[in-house]
């Protein structure tokens, strides 16, 4: 028996940078987060082709629900922890962004799910 819903897999791996497991990634952490059951068709449907546009998107709907400075203080320490090479702790993160509520911080750790290296665990 068919179903007339749309094919949800089908639409996201029907994406222009779906060849790219990184934009799969990013997307589906986004949906995961984000998604909401009742909207998730049109959701994948409204999801940029584009893997650039796609985190665009992401830093877009993170900087609307915690604002763009506490979004822009929490990624500054990530981008430094990975630009040399290490992750993060969470328990570092909340002891550097000093301007930015620790829920926003857990917050946007768990917007970008496993897209990035951090750690949670002491020591």
């Amino acid at each position: 028996e068919r179903s007339n819903k749309p094919n949800q897999m089908g639409m996201l791996i029907g994406k222009a940078g779906a060849g790219r497991p990184l934009y799969l990634k990013f997307a589906l952490t986004y949906l995961r987060v984000q998604g909401q059951f009742e909207k998730l068709t049109n959701q994948i449907r409204t999801l940029p082709q584009d893997f650039n546009k796609l985190v665009d998107t992401i830093f877009k709907s993170m900087e609307d629900l915690y604002g763009q400075p506490e979004v822009a203080e929490v990624m500054k320490f990530v981008a430094l922890a990975s630009s040399v090479g290490c992750g993060v702790r969470d328990s570092d993160l909340k002891d550097l962004c000093t301007k930015t509520p620790q829920h926003i911080i857990s917050s946007v750790l768990s917007m970008l799910g496993d897209i990035i290296k951090w750690d949670d665990a002491e020591g």
